[in-house]
Order: C-alpha cells, then sequence, then structure tokens
C-alpha cells in the first residue's frame, strides 16, 4: 500500500525528454529489410487512426457511472462526488492511448480535505510513455516505475503513485500489447505504396512526347526540343523545331486504378485486423461476403470493444479508486466496500471507416 503522504504531491519530473530513451516501446521490426517504424508512426495513417478512435468513441460513447458495493453506497456516494469534480472521462480517453502505445500511465495527484478529514483525488497528470519504464523482479512482475525523461536523471516511481493502465499484460509482455501488431504488415506494404504511387504520378502522370530526329540533327536543335517538350508537358502549348517529327502519348490511369485498388486491399486488411471487419473488395470478395459474415464480424467487433472496455474498468477501479478508499476508510473497505467504476455497454459499432457494403438482400 502507497503511503498516503506520498499521494499530496506530483513528484515525477516533466522536463520534456530530448531523445527517445532505452524505456521506449520497442518499434515494430520488419524482417526483410529490417527498417524500423513506431507504433507513433502508424497513428499517423489515417485509416489505423480512425480505427482506433472508432474503438475509443464506442467505448465511452456514454458517461461512466460508479456502481456501489453491498453495504457502500455511503462509500460510493462521496467517491462519485469527487469524480464529479473532476475531468474523469478525458483521463479514460487518455489511458485508451494503451491500445496502441500496449500501456499508459498517468499519476495520480491526492489532496487533504482538513474540514472532512479526507484524501480527495486531484488530477491524474500523463506521463511521456517514451520516458517511461518498468522496474522488474527476477520473474518480471512489476515492481515500480521508471521515469527518466532526456537530460534527467532516472526517477523510481511506486506502483500506487501512478495509473498504469495496459492492455493485456503479462510476465511476457509487462509494457502490455498493442493491437497495431497485427496491423503492421499491411500498413507498410501501404506505405511503400503510396510512395511508388506518387513516383508513378510524378513520371507518368504528365504526356510523353517522343521526337524523331534526322541523322545529323544538330544538338542545339535536340535541345531546344526538349526544352519545348518540357514547355508543352507544363503549359500545353510550346514552338517546336520543325526538323524533328514529334508525337503526344496522353497518360493511361490503368496504373492509378490498379494503384487505387491495391491501396484499398491493403486498408481493408488493415480494418481487419483492428476491427476485426473485412470490407466488400477485400481478400474475401464482395460475392462472398454473406450477411451473416458480416452479422459475425459485427458481432467480433462488439466483443474486443467490450472486452477492452472491462479492462478499462477493473484497471481504473483497483489502482485509482480502491488505494483512495483504503486511506479514507481502511484496507478492509477497500475489499468489501469499494465501488467499481462502470462503463456501460457500448453500442453496436459503425461498419469500418470508409466501409459503404450492404448486406445483401437490402437492394
Amino acid at each position: 500500500m502507497v503511503d498516503p503522504r506520498h499521494m499530496l504531491t506530483e513528484i515525477a519530473d516533466r522536463q520534456r525528454a530530448w531523445l527517445k530513451t532505452l524505456f521506449e516501446q520497442p518499434p515494430v521490426i520488419d524482417d526483410l529489410d529490417q527498417d524500423l517504424t513506431t507504433y507513433q508512426a502508424m497513428m499517423v495513417d489515417p485509416t489505423v487512426s480512425a480505427c482506433i478512435e472508432t474503438i475509443k468513441t464506442a467505448i465511452l460513447d456514454q458517461p461512466p457511472t460508479i456502481i456501489a458495493a453491498p453495504n457502500g453506497e455511503h462509500v460510493a456516494a462521496e467517491i462519485e462526488l469527487q469524480l464529479s469534480r473532476l475531468d474523469l472521462e478525458n483521463w479514460l480517453w487518455i489511458s485508451l492511448n494503451a491500445l496502441w502505445r500496449g500501456f499508459n500511465a498517468q499519476e495520480i495527484t491526492w489532496e487533504f480535505d482538513d474540514r472532512a478529514q479526507q484524501f480527495h483525488l486531484l488530477e491524474l497528470a500523463e506521463l511521456d510513455a517514451e520516458s517511461t519504464g518498468f522496474g522488474l523482479d527476477a520473474k518480471d512482475r512489476l515492481q515500480s516505475i521508471l521515469y527518466q525523461p532526456g537530460g534527467a536523471e532516472r526517477q523510481e516511481i511506486p506502483l500506487g503513485k501512478v495509473w498504469l493502465h495496459r492492455h493485456k499484460p503479462s510476465r511476457l509482455h509487462p509494457a502490455g500489447q498493442s493491437i497495431l501488431q497485427a496491423a503492421y504488415r499491411p500498413y507498410r506494404a501501404k506505405d511503400q505504396l503510396t510512395k511508388y504511387w506518387s513516383l508513378s504520378c510524378q513520371r507518368y502522370g504528365m504526356p510523353q512526347i517522343i521526337g524523331s530526329a534526322p541523322a545529323g540533327t544538330p544538338q542545339s536543335v535536340v535541345d531546344d526540343f526538349l526544352k519545348a517538350s518540357r514547355a508543352i508537358q507544363l503549359d500545353g502549348v510550346a514552338v517546336v523545331p520543325d526538323q524533328i517529327a514529334y508525337q503526344i502519348i496522353t497518360p493511361t490511369y490503368a496504373q492509378a486504378v490498379v494503384f487505387a485498388e491495391a491501396l484499398h486491399w491493403m486498408d481493408a486488411q488493415i480494418q481487419a485486423a483492428l476491427l476485426l471487419q473485412f470490407k466488400a473488395g477485400s481478400i474475401l470478395g464482395p460475392e462472398n461476403v454473406t450477411e451473416g459474415a458480416i452479422v459475425a464480424q459485427g458481432g467480433s467487433t462488439s466483443q474486443r470493444i467490450l472486452h477492452i472496455a472491462r479492462e478499462l474498468s477493473q484497471s481504473f477501479t483497483n489502482q485509482v479508486v480502491r488505494p483512495l478508499v483504503a486511506a479514507n476508510w481502511g484496507p478492509q473497505a477497500s475489499v468489501e466496500l469499494c465501488p467499481q467504476l462502470l462503463i456501460p455497454e457500448p453500442p453496436a459499432p459503425p461498419n469500418a471507416p470508409g466501409d459503404e457494403q450492404n448486406v445483401p438482400g437490402d437492394e
């Protein structure tokens, strides 16, 4: 149990990190070329970001509530009153960054009310994830939080001083697990394909001009033709030397269609990894996306969101609410009278972002 006196002040040094430290969540490694990307870089992708936002929005669609334990209505009322004065929903929203980071750490600060002779929750303040690490024992059990912004000395912060929300933690993964790991391969392919498409547009998006010069044509005439060709591509008009015959080949849109279809498929794979939904036109093919498959996909997404919401409720209750109850009403009360944070069951999620598939038979 953390010493209540430690809860009255913030102790984490918040100097801005200059460099990423060894505590950063390990980047994903592409085995083919050893190129590195971090989960934060993946969050810049619109499809990845939209999927994460969809999950977070579904979980916090309705305000959380406090459920009293048997005979603990007075404790629940006090906790609910304290939380009503604070920015609870924003703290929960921030904590859900653990979905793609693996973990999210927020320092807990209390204040002491002299009149009521009680500790009150004052604030949760997010710690820089790239400067946050974990003190483990010989069996890889979490013992403390290590915090070291660039240029500062390492701090060891007691577990009870930090709300450490982790997604699917284990001894093997003490920092939690990111749901982006399953989406990395299609994200990586999409990122590379977008660069190639941009290069293709640069090279072949303008008309090609092929000139035919008789043997012995002076180099100065050839140079004039090249300048005129460039002017035709950029301005649509130019004076061409009459010694050179030429033809203009307009760009084909077949390549653009191929790139667009490939990117559409990559987006579908990202959505399948994060929302457990396949879009029409994905690997299943539109003719194979049956009504039963769509219903099953929606159910899988709902179950994932429900599991994440339950994980968040338990994490906040055990790490934020329970220590506060123990400090104010005693250790036994934290077991018997501790209220629970309840996040209402999320509604059925919409289709994946950008998905326009229809259930067969809707027409």
